[in-house]
């Protein structure tokens, strides 16, 4: 059985929440059609005390945000919306309309507002598959939303300040003021697509407050911005594929992370043991790999690191092992020149010398000792060790 409720509302007469239907609904009455007449974005949204409902427009159903029930929709005139009792006790349930309109472009820098009559805005986000959206709200109340091109929400941030990843392009943002608050503006930030996928990257890896600080100190460091830097602004777009593989294995040994310039991807092992236990673990595997991509593209302007800073590819007296650092099949000269200059590998230091030189390595012990002064997190990784082998001559 349904209930018809028709009701014909102005565009104009909404600016403000307008109650389009109300009632209880259970089972036996287990859904309303509602009708109504209202022309622009529309905000539907959904309150129930009660019962298990939903909120449907055009076949699509409502997100549920906080206590509420909202959708987003585009109409020209007379349109219907259905609200549906699921499941549980009967309930209550009040249906309001939001009515707004696009206003234009949310560029980098822009600056965002609403009129006192105004409850609702809709805004262009720039088209950026992995753009990341930094908005700081300044009135109190004030509810924002990322939207797809059919209007769905992406994003509904509860924090006043965050940032948020826009999974698809032509993305909208939405913002929404109470009812009865005076007039706001917003600054919007739009941070570029290549710092958004380091970004994200880095924060799949930090799971734990610890491995967060480290990294977020390496973001901080100049050396770090300078690394994450050169590669977001690297011609062409964003050079490498950064992946989190856990249990990475790689000669049948699982391995902290690794580099493959062929196909131009990054990994970093986020379970490795060591890096559970010692948050600058993680960070020096991150500068490591970071190291191997940067020194591996070819280079461009702010080129981040010095002469000096080679690993196994690059470096002209190994060119011949091909990156193969197996202490087992080095003889001779090349055998005094890998003990003195790499050391011991990370992930296998038994059978294998590690793959970057010791000037490489005394940048990433640069790294991981101002994380450590910067957090207190953490302890001594093995580039540490190599240095002191180095140091003292063996």
């Amino acid at each position: 059985m349904k209930l018809w409720t028709t009701l014909l509302l102005l565009a104009a007469a909404a600016s403000a929440d307008t109650v389009i239907a109300s009632g209880i609904l259970g089972p036996g009455i287990p859904s309303v059609a509602v009708e109504a007449e209202l022309s622009g974005v529309v905000c539907l949204q959904l309150d129930g005390e009660r019962g298990d409902l939903d909120l449907l427009l055009n076949g699509r159903r409502a997100d549920g945000v906080g206590p509420d029930e909202l959708l987003f929709g585009e109409v020209d005139g007379a349109f219907r919306t259905e609200v549906v009792w699921r499941r549980g006790a009967p309930g209550d349930y009040t249906l309001s309309a939001l009515v707004g309109e696009r206003l234009g472009a949310a560029n980098d820098g822009a600056h965002l507002a609403l009129e006192a009559d105004q409850q609702l805005g809709l805004w262009r986000l720039p088209d950026s598959k992995h753009a990341a959206l930094q908005l700081h709200i300044d009135g109190p109340g004030t509810r924002w939303f990322v939207l797809d091109a059919r209007l769905d929400i992406l994003a509904a941030p509860e924090l006043q300040h965050c940032s948020v990843p826009l999974a698809s392009a032509p993305t909208w943002l939405v913002l929404l003021l109470p009812e009865g608050s005076p007039a706001a503006a917003w600054d919007l930030q739009v941070q570029g697509a290549p710092l958004a996928i380091q970004d994200a990257f880095l924060a799949e890896l930090a799971t734990e407050p610890q491995q967060q600080a480290v990294l977020e100190s390496f973001r901080r460091q100049p050396d770090g911005r300078a690394m994450l830097r050169y590669l977001a602004e690297y011609p062409g777009g964003y050079p490498l594929k950064l992946k989190s593989e856990a249990g990475l294995m790689i000669g049948g040994v699982e391995r902290f992370g690794g580099y493959d310039g062929f196909r131009g991807e990054l990994i970093v092992n986020p379970t490795k043991s060591e890096h559970v236990e010692n948050p600058l673990e993680l960070l020096d595997t991150v500068a490591h790999e970071l190291l191997h991509a940067i020194l591996d593209l070819p280079r461009e302007a702010d080129f981040p690191f010095a002469t000096d800073v080679l690993d196994s590819q690059i470096d002209p007296r190994l060119r011949r092992l091909n990156g193969l650092l197996n202490k087992r099949r080095v003889r001779g000269e090349l055998k005094t020149y890998l003990e003195q200059e790499y050391g011991d590998g990370i992930s296998n230091p038994e059978d294998e010398y590690i793959d970057i030189n010791a000037a490489a390595q005394r940048l990433v012990i640069k790294i991981v000792e101002a994380a450590l002064e910067d957090t207190g997190f953490g302890y001594e990784t093995q580039v540490f060790e190599n240095e002191r082998a180095r140091e003292s001559g063996k």
